[in-house]
């Protein structure tokens, strides 16, 4: 082996064990793949750079604008509205809905973005109809998977193989080649869940309507004796003094979250501020411990209320209440609340934590966040509907109704509707190239008013764009160094007499193994020229065995850590790592079933 080789080799490995560790940010994972291949003298600068240029990096770059001025116009909400009206109280027709209107939304935009933007819908359809979240949050997931399976702009790794067929001089897949798969995934999928895979879930709670109860709140984030309401007493060290320069956090381990104040007959309560002052006879909501909020008392820096006056539904019209998520590739991931000044930048409280379904005791103030936690916050209506700006880190999963936001826009949903559609159909006829109808349509949505231009920059997942471009140069360095061609001569050797299936099998299990632990971005740039490659050397047809590495990269159903769809449920619906298995693997193997029947009809 020469030495171009051993060091690419070591590269996709050293690479592969530092994705699956997730102690280093992929995209630094990308860039370090580009120096290493550039010193080593395995790729001309100009070769290792290349990917910044790929017409697939801007494409994807331009359906991330566009994704999101769809979201922004209202146009998604809108579905959404529709969902909650007829979703009704029947468990089976909220899967069956959830699943059809994830696979439609994220045909055109990220499956991600599109879990995200329907995952408060699939809890509030549970707690109305008090079915345990569970039992529709990994549907919805698996919706969102499957959508990466209708079209060729659904998911990065569709267009990042669809690129290595342009590479290879072979005809690529049109926008509509994956639609027959994805349709016939998407009816196996919902009947799997309906009929068996539901009954697998974890049974969990049978939720309250969030906007309505803080008890339903207090107990799942075990908050129970940590919630109390105190009067501030004439003479009390704290009264007329800005919380902001209070050491109530600090020294008591008291959290002051909102203030209710009588005057005369007027009773008005608000979110508790930096500058706010407390005045004696005020009440104060608090988030302390029992034995912190004894210890004020005795030392007479608060003063018990009667039973009735601490009513916390009395606090609503003034303080909010909202349930997030974080995101799997947000930035917070690694630091804790502290660190991140949380209310500096949000001027919420983060009152608890949950993960993995349990919540987080002790300070939660000062344990690192990780992706898919869940976290309760509290504050001003106002500062809790701006959370919706935030939702590259932040996920919102329960904002009560009274938090609100602006009122829809219909002219902006039609304008993001027809700009949509355009660049379908622009697509679909290849009237221009694919990424010129893509940046046409992310202007128009900037022109249409959908979001604004640094809206559309901070749209852009610049993490995923990174990633793309810095691993195209690695499939380039598999190629030219020879090693893509040694791992095609051994399959090819292994197989090259079995039947066409049995090649898409061994393809689909490797892709989808290899996606266990890599990005599905990745996993496309190392399995799709090897696919080509063993169809190019056992006379299959190279299209049949590219769209299956496809179909596999969106398969990934059996992990809470396969793909960032997954794991955005995995908080919420409490679930654990063999609910994964056992739902998951059946949706694998009739995923697998269904590229060995459709796939050969579609392109063979």
């Amino acid at each position: 082996m020469s030495f171009d080789a051993a060091l690419t080799l070591t590269t996709l490995c050293v690479a592969g064990a530092l994705f699956a560790s997730g102690k280093i940010r992929s995209d630094l994972v990308a860039i370090l793949v580009v120096v290493t291949l550039v010193i080593g003298g395995v790729l001309a600068p100009d070769r290792a750079l290349a990917g910044f240029g790929d017409p697939v990096v801007v494409l994807v770059a331009a359906l991330f604008i566009v994704g999101e001025g769809i979201a922004r116009s209202g146009l998604a909400d809108t579905i959404s509205d529709r969902l909650l009206k007829i979703g009704g109280r029947s468990e089976t027709r909220q899967i069956v809905l959830l699943m059809l209107v994830a696979g439609l939304i994220g045909s055109v935009m990220s499956s991600t973005a599109t879990v995200a933007l329907l995952m408060p819908v699939a809890l509030r359809l549970a707690g109305a109809s008090r079915h345990s979240p569970s039992g529709v949050l990994m549907p919805l997931a698996y919706g969102g998977l499957i959508s990466g399976m209708m079209t060729l702009i659904a998911t990065t790794p569709n267009l990042v193989v669809n690129a290595q067929l342009i590479q290879a001089d072979l005809t690529p897949f049109s926008m509509f080649d994956f639609t027959p798969i994805g349709v016939t995934a998407l009816i196996l999928g919902i009947a799997w869940m309906t009929l068996g895979g539901r009954r697998l879930l974890p049974d969990g709670r049978t939720p309250e309507d969030p906007t309505t109860s803080l008890d339903a709140l207090a107990d799942r984030f075990g908050l129970k004796g940590q919630l109390h309401v105190a009067a501030v007493p004439d003479g009390s060290a704290i009264m007329r003094r800005r919380l902001g320069d209070l050491t109530l956090q600090a020294e008591r381990g008291i959290t002051v979250l909102a203030i209710r104040r009588r005057d005369g007959l007027v009773d008005t309560v608000f979110s508790a501020r930096a500058d706010s002052m407390l005045l004696p006879g005020d009440y104060a909501a608090l988030e302390c411990s029992t034995d912190a909020y004894l210890r004020a008392v005795a030392d007479g820096v608060l003063a018990p209320v009667p039973p009735d006056e601490a009513d916390f539904d009395r606090w609503r019209r003034g303080v909010g209440i909202a349930e997030l998520v974080i995101a799997p590739e947000s930035t917070l991931v690694g630091k804790s609340v502290a660190d991140l000044k949380f209310y500096a930048s949000y001027e919420l409280h983060v009152v608890a934590i949950r993960r993995v379904g349990k919540p987080l005791g002790g300070r939660v103030s000062t344990k690192p966040l990780a992706s898919g936690d869940t976290l309760l916050v509290a504050g001003a209506w106002d500062r809790i509907a701006r959370l919706r700006e935030a939702s590259h880190d932040l996920v919102i999963v329960n904002i009560p109704f009274e938090a609100g936001g602006p009122p829809a826009d219909a002219r902006r949903a039609w304008v993001a509707l027809l700009v949509l559609l355009a660049m379908v159909v622009a697509m679909a006829t290849n009237l221009v190239p694919p990424v010129i109808a893509a940046l046409t349509a992310a202007l128009a949505m900037i022109a249409g008013r959908s979001l604004t231009v640094d809206e559309a920059y901070r749209a852009v997942s610049w993490r995923t764009v990174v990633l793309i471009a810095g691993l195209l140069p690695l499939a380039e360095a598999l190629q030219t160094t020879g090693l893509m061609g040694k791992a095609a001569e051994g399959m090819a050797a292994a197989l090259g007499s079995a039947p066409q299936p049995v090649l898409q099998t061994a393809l689909f299990v490797a892709t989808a193994l290899l996606g266990s632990f890599l990005s599905n971005t990745a996993t496309a740039v190392v399995m799709a020229p090897l696919a080509i490659d063993v169809a190019t050397r056992t006379g299959a047809p190279p299209q049949v065995m590219a769209m299956t590495v496809a179909i596999a990269c969106s398969a990934a159903f059996h992990t809470p850590i396969a793909s960032p769809v997954v794991t955005l449920v995995a908080g919420p619906g409490g679930y654990r790592f063999i609910d994964y298995v056992k739902t998951g693997v059946p949706m694998l193997i009739l995923t697998l079933l269904v590229c060995l029947v459709m796939v050969p009809l579609v392109v063979g």
